[in-house]
């Protein structure tokens, strides 16, 4: 019996310090201690649920517009410990189309983790549902005001424009104005969905990545394909990201048309149609049909956006422009001197010994930068024998602003720990 209980404790000794290693929170380790090595009933009660149960949530609600007769139906699906993270983080918004099928957004939601942990639960889902009426259905919603087009649905269709309205002009306010936002978007569509993005690229060019997953340019004798390739992008304003796919639709009985616009818009990125400012790519997915390519195309999809991500933060493509930030850091007692290096020259490119942060009281630390964004940095004793802990953000990680409009921010070590402890 007394080497089982041995056997036990070794076991909660090992799970203890995998998790000490792998933690983004601190409060994290408290409710998996509870889980695996069962802390006394005190320490239990201490706890709230909110504490125990660190999650995602989703707020759905309905946005009146000026443009439709009807509200709109959106889902937020926040990131885990969002509300802990106010004072420290500006999250990337994803817009994905075709909300009401529900398995878009939370693939969405979910892929980033599979494809690049460090982006996983990161950023906040906005799910922007279709109504799915006789009357009125998500062809509304996605096809422009072209009587081809229409005719070809049955009447339906012609709504595109006032989406993309209520998008930048009514959704973007409320999104930016009552969550912690970056400023930056990703928009996701598939089929239709996917028509729709492009035809806003071209109309009003309103989201900064575009994930469009097999879209048909086929539509009112190739109406969105003339559209694309009418568009001056070299000397317009022009998306950073741009990932569109196909899965040989033309394989399908009645969509053999899908193939000849697709080939046009080829043809005319082959040309020289999209700039080299934009990150383009074109995948085919013919082993897979219409629906089930969502899945690799997506992954694909991500991995290649946050490999642009990635290369943000080598300190490429950085902004000319320089942002002030004032930042103020909570501290252990005894702490010392505290210092902030990142990405750039003003932060000393990295050295742990970067610039010194005013000490205020034994606890406060404080420091006002102007950086270029993104802006990429850690809080250092002037070493890299030790790393921060955070209480409100996420630890083992460097920490990173892209917001051009927010300037204050407090982070909150818990402790220093030493590397390779």
């Amino acid at each position: 019996m007394f080497a089982t209980v041995l056997k036990y404790m070794y076991f909660c000794t090992i799970i203890e310090k995998i998790l000490h290693n792998m933690r983004n929170f601190k409060k994290t380790i408290a409710v998996f201690s509870f889980f695996f090595c069962l802390p006394s009933p005190g320490i239990i009660h201490a706890q709230t649920a909110s504490e125990l149960y660190l999650s995602s949530k989703i707020e759905t609600f309905l946005l009146p517009s000026r443009y439709f007769p009807f509200d709109r139906k959106i889902d937020v699906i926040l990131p885990t410990g969002y509300d802990l993270l106010e004072e420290t983080q500006d999250f990337n918004v994803i817009y994905v189309f075709d909300g009401q099928t529900r398995e878009y957004p939370m693939m969405a939601y979910a892929m980033p983790a599979f494809v690049n942990l460090k982006y996983g639960d990161k950023s906040i889902i906005v799910a922007v549902h279709s109504p799915s009426s006789s009357i009125y259905s998500r062809q509304d919603d996605f096809l422009p005001d072209d009587e081809t087009t229409k005719a070809r649905y049955h009447g339906h269709g012609g709504y595109a424009d006032a989406l993309g309205r209520f998008v930048s002009e009514e959704l973007f306010p409320y999104i930016n104005s009552h969550y912690h936002t970056n400023g930056h978007n990703l928009a996701i569509g598939h089929s239709l969905g996917a028509s729709f993005l492009l035809h806003n690229l071209v109309t009003r060019n309103i989201f900064d990545h575009i994930i469009a997953l097999s879209p048909n340019f086929a539509f009112g004798n190739q109406y969105l394909a003339k559209e694309f390739i009418g568009y001056d992008f070299n000397q317009k304003k022009a998306p950073k990201f741009l990932f569109i796919s196909d899965a040989g639709e033309e394989r399908i009985q009645g969509w053999s048309d899908w193939k000849p616009a697709r080939e046009t818009i080829d043809e005319f990125v082959a040309k020289g149609g999209i700039p080299k400012s934009t990150v383009y790519t074109r995948r085919s997915y013919l082993d897979y049909d219409h629906m089930s390519s969502f899945v690799p195309a997506l992954r694909d999809a991500l991995s290649r956006y946050y490999a642009y991500r990635d290369s943000l933060s080598a300190g490429q493509s950085q902004t000319k422009e320089t942002y002030h930030k004032h930042l103020e850091l909570i501290v252990p007692k005894g702490s010392g001197e505290v210092y902030i290096t990142g990405n750039q020259t003003c932060l000393k490119n990295w050295n742990p010994k970067g610039v010194k942060m005013k000490q205020v009281s034994d606890t406060l630390r404080v420091i006002d930068v102007d950086v270029q964004l993104p802006v990429y940095f850690k809080f250092t004793q002037g070493s890299w024998q030790t790393e921060a802990v955070y209480e409100n953000s996420y630890s083992y990680q460097n920490q990173f602003f892209e917001s051009k409009t927010r300037e204050s921010y407090c982070f909150k070590i818990d402790e220093w720990e030493k590397v390779n402890e």
